[in-house]
């Protein structure tokens, strides 16, 4: 290939990503991460994310639970009269009604009022809750060692060892609700001389049935239980295997038979609108498309640090992933580029990005309604910052920059745009 045919082939691929990218009319972001440093997020700790019917964000957190507001503002919450350890661990949205799981009860949101229900002022038994499903009008709440309660508008009711038949129900770690109406969840036995493994039971308002490694392919000490459109379950466990069950055959995803990163953590799957699969993995997160799979790490997104420590995944109606991490905050991406009313399209801080290749020159156009200084940052698919810039900006003012990539080799980069409150980041392919 010539010179000039090869620095018009340059062009033509930024071309390409900057069309697809602006085609989304989203400001062409596909990684975005929010964390205390650039928020009032209350914890970078998220154990759980939801939304609710207007399609807002919901997150749990180590230091109570907050709703996404845009432009990296949060309004938050904490469980009533807890002024330390208001750890919340599952959040789900009924309705009106945002309810959350915490170890400290179960706490109702609704009308501007918060509401907490525990072993003292209720029938639930304890205050101790682990996991949350929605079915219709009833809420199931799974608990540490006190096992499933369901709640109907007006009182508890117990599922535990004494009335399911002996199952194995203490500690429920996870609650799906299919079509069909039947409960999955995975528990474990918390009696006194009982070896505490996770199983996963089926509940359909009649008859419990257990699956473990007697009479299924279940591994020891299962965990995330997701139920798909089509009715498959999918299920995670501490060992790192992913399991698919059609109510007829077992299939078994690890890292013998799909790649070595493939060790799944213990969180739920997540289904975007075209059925494909998204969950946790050790070294960041995974799509499944139900015969290829893609893996996004340290190696390709350029939040390197945070993507190593994913804790759980959502999916929106508009196929973002809202990804919670251990201790690194909020990681949201979308392979078309983040689609937010709120937070990208009508943002004060909204950024126009261009840019194309002269030789093995980078030179990028921004164009911002943000008055104030700014951070224009080159980062390898390492994570690595190879150039940093400070630039000082005006509203709807055109600033020009150029970066030399003499001395870098070919591959996916990223631009990362650094403003007071919020972080974007752009793909770029460089070929020299």
């Amino acid at each position: 290939m010539s010179k000039s045919s090869f620095t018009i082939f340059l062009i033509l691929v930024t071309i390409f990503f900057n069309f697809h990218q602006n085609a989304c009319g989203n400001s062409f972001i596909n990684w975005d991460l929010i964390d205390t440093s650039n928020s009032n997020l209350p914890s970078n700790n998220i154990s759980d994310i939801t939304n609710d019917r207007d399609g807002a964000i919901w997150v749990s957190t180590d230091n109570g639970f907050a709703k996404y507001l845009g432009q990296n503002n949060w309004e938050v919450f904490h469980t009533p009269n807890i002024t330390f350890g208001d750890v919340c661990l599952s959040i789900v949205s009924q309705d009106s009604i945002i309810w959350v799981a915490t170890v400290n009860g179960l706490v109702r949101y609704c009308n501007s009022q918060l509401t907490v229900f525990n072993d003292i002022n209720s029938s639930l038994g304890t205050p101790y809750i682990i996991s949350l499903a929605v079915e219709s009008d009833k809420l199931w709440v799974g608990t540490f060692q006190y096992g499933l309660y369901v709640y109907d508008g007006i009182s508890f009711q117990n599922f535990n060892y004494m009335n399911t038949g002996n199952m194995p129900l203490g500690n429920v770690w996870s609650i799906n609700v299919g079509e069909d109406g039947v409960k999955w969840m995975s528990c474990a036995d918390a009696r006194v001389g009982a070896p505490n493994l996770s199983n996963v039971l089926s509940y359909d308002n009649s008859t419990w049935n257990l699956y473990d490694t007697t009479n299924s392919d279940i591994e020891r000490f299962s965990r995330g239980v997701s139920i798909d459109i089509y009715n498959n379950k999918w299920i995670t466990d501490l060992q790192g295997h992913l399991k698919k069950y059609d109510d007829i055959n077992w299939l078994n995803f690890d890292s013998s038979n799909v790649f070595p990163q493939a060790v799944f953590e213990k969180s739920e799957v997540a289904f975007d609108s075209v059925q494909n699969k998204w969950m946790c993995t050790s070294t960041g997160i995974s799509k499944f498309d139900d015969t290829n799979w893609t893996f996004y790490d340290s190696s390709n997104v350029p939040f390197s640090n945070a993507i190593k420590l994913t804790s759980c995944i959502f999916v929106d109606s508009t196929d973002n992933k809202y990804i919670g991490t251990h201790n690194s905050g909020l990681l949201i991406f979308n392979e078309n580029g983040i689609v937010d009313d709120i937070n990208y399209l009508n943002s004060e801080n909204d950024v126009n990005f261009s840019s194309y290749w002269v030789g093995k020159n980078l030179n990028i156009s921004l164009n911002t309604l943000f008055d104030g200084f700014l951070n224009l940052s080159i980062i390898n698919s390492s994570g690595k910052i190879i150039e940093n810039s400070k630039l000082n900006t005006r509203p709807s003012q055109e600033i020009q920059a150029e970066f030399d990539f003499t001395n870098e080799s070919q591959g996916l980069y990223f631009v990362q745009v650094e403003m007071i409150n919020r972080k974007m980041c752009y793909k770029i392919i460089y070929m020299n």
